[in-house]
């Protein structure tokens, strides 16, 4: 498992560089060619989602591959048992869509840096205080900037990332709100551009959204 100053530099890693590209359903075969257009436009922190066929093979991959550039973890965690299996494939943080507190408590205990997803003001206080390092505000939209304003109000001690419907359109919001990082899944990981093998529009995607968070 991971030591405490691994954990905390992960952690700052993903507030400093604030976007985390979530890789659902990219195929195999595409994944090298997808992190390294990702990689030329400035981001350099995947989530592959476990229920992605092949995520742990992947995740390994981009782990042995890409350990000096790149952080890599895994999203749609559900079960402690999924939280070892994605460590033992070199994983580096773990991302939930709902509030586990048990496999949050698991996670902090054994210095493995926990994105859990919350919502409501309840679950985001307790998912905080399962151990937390940022608690995923999901899904974001159509909620949106104000939400995430009205949650800081009173929890501004609490590291958000707002995740689900976040955008090129909507992301400068977000940010002003109050988020510190942002999970960007289809908006971002393009299919159709993936399966054109547009690798160098998908570049350019991703800068625009690197440019807007400088």
């Amino acid at each position: 498992m991971a030591s405490l100053k691994e954990r905390q530099a992960l952690v700052s890693l993903v507030k400093e560089k604030k976007i985390v590209a979530i890789l659902r359903g990219v195929k195999e075969e595409h994944v090298e060619n997808l992190t390294e257009a990702l990689l030329n436009g400035g981001i350099s922190i995947l989530e592959v989602t476990l229920n992605t066929p092949g995520a742990l093979k992947m995740i390994k991959l981009l782990q042995e591959k890409y350990s000096d550039e790149l952080a890599v973890g895994a999203g749609t965690v559900l079960t402690i048992q999924g939280v070892q299996d994605v460590i033992g494939a070199g994983g580096q943080f773990i991302v939930t869509p709902n509030l586990n507190s048990e496999l949050v408590r698991f996670c902090d205990g054994n210095h493995i840096p926990v994105f859990p997803g919350a919502f409501t003001a309840s679950e985001v206080v307790a998912a905080h205080e399962a151990g937390a390092d940022i608690v995923k505000v999901f899904p974001a939209m159509p909620m949106g900037p104000g939400y995430i304003k009205a949650l800081k109000g009173p929890l501004d001690h609490i590291s958000l990332m707002p995740t689900g419907g976040v955008g090129l359109d909507n992301i400068g919001e977000f940010l002003k709100a109050g988020a510190c990082s942002f999970g960007i899944g289809g908006e971002l990981v393009n299919k159709k551009l993936i399966e054109e093998g547009n690798w160098v529009e998908l570049t350019a995607l991703a800068r625009e959204y690197t440019s807007i968070l400088k």
